[in-house]
């Protein structure tokens, strides 16, 4: 979990995964200024803190980092801001199989009208329509959405990605996904 400031909703987002899917939950702090690590220590996630903004992809590069060391066959990323359903999770998985796939992520655009219905404001879903007509362009996919908080990744896959040389600001989630898809490795949308 990439958290920045989420004492409002970590709560909420943690009691929606379900029961039994998540070994351990990994909560990686980018320099919160509320009672985002308190709360998350109070429900017994693992913490690291980051006591200067590492920017969201920096972020997330510390939590592949730390879920590759712990083992893990498969990582899921939640954000914590209670924009996503935790109860895809299990839907996540059974597509990914085993490792059927680099990525699968659970798309706020399908169908396309979920996303203003979700409470996504008008001007966020413009931006999020123009760039992934762009981004699929680019790469010569044909997903829904590039720009999502909840995606299960194989550690399969990850493991081969280097890392460090990803970025350290939003283009990470892009860049994930172009890596994928330059690997001849499947991006899979629920």
């Amino acid at each position: 979990m990439p958290a920045r400031n989420s004492a409002k909703t970590l709560e909420n987002t943690v009691r929606e995964i379900p029961p039994g899917y998540v070994d351990a939950l990994i909560l990686a702090d980018n320099a919160s200024r509320d009672d985002t690590v308190a709360i998350a220590e109070r429900l017994g996630i693992t913490v690291i803190r980051q006591t200067a903004d590492r920017g969201f992809g920096g972020n997330m590069k510390t939590l592949f980092k730390a879920g590759l060391a712990s083992g893990a066959d498969f990582l899921i990323e939640l954000h914590p801001d209670n924009q996503y359903d935790a109860g895809d999770i299990p839907k996540l998985l059974e597509v990914m199989g085993a490792h059927r796939h680099a990525i699968v992520m659970g798309s706020r655009f399908i169908p396309t009208r979920n996303a203003i219905e979700g409470g996504m404001p008008w001007w966020k879903f413009v931006a999020n329509r123009v760039l992934t007509f762009l981004n699929n362009r680019l790469m010569g996919a044909r997903l829904t959405e590039f720009h999502c908080g909840l995606r299960v990744y194989s550690g399969e896959w990850l493991r081969t990605v280097p890392i460090d040389t990803l970025s350290d600001d939003f283009k990470l989630g892009f860049e994930t996904i172009a890596l994928a898809i330059a690997d001849k490795r499947s991006v899979a949308e629920i």
